[in-house]
């Protein structure tokens, strides 16, 4: 039985070390610049070179559109919390007459 366990945790282990081999291998985790061996990475990206304008303009105003949205809904936020901070505070003024006229 511990044989067959030995075996197992080897062809584990030896798996998992061909998936890592793969990995650099398609420049996931090299040594070689900043994407691996090819250096296509973050800094050198040759697809954004061919993105048409109107892709770019597509993208630019999809990110317009969602900052717009965050922006709208922060301010939702902020006139909600505004409006439960006034009932507080009537509230609490009416909560203090009543304990003065008592």
């Amino acid at each position: 039985m511990n044989i067959l366990n030995a075996t197992r945790l080897a062809t584990i282990a030896a798996g998992c070390l061909a998936l890592a081999g793969l990995a650099r291998a398609q420049g996931h985790g090299g040594g070689f610049g900043p994407g691996g061996a090819q250096a296509f990475g973050p800094t050198s990206n040759p697809g954004l070179s061919h993105m048409s304008n109107q892709g770019l303009q597509n993208s630019a105003l999809g990110r317009d559109r969602a900052q717009s949205a965050i922006n709208q809904r922060r301010l939702r936020e902020r006139r909600a919390h505004k409006s439960e901070l006034r009932q507080d505070r009537l509230e609490l003024q009416q909560d203090r007459n009543k304990f003065r006229q008592d």
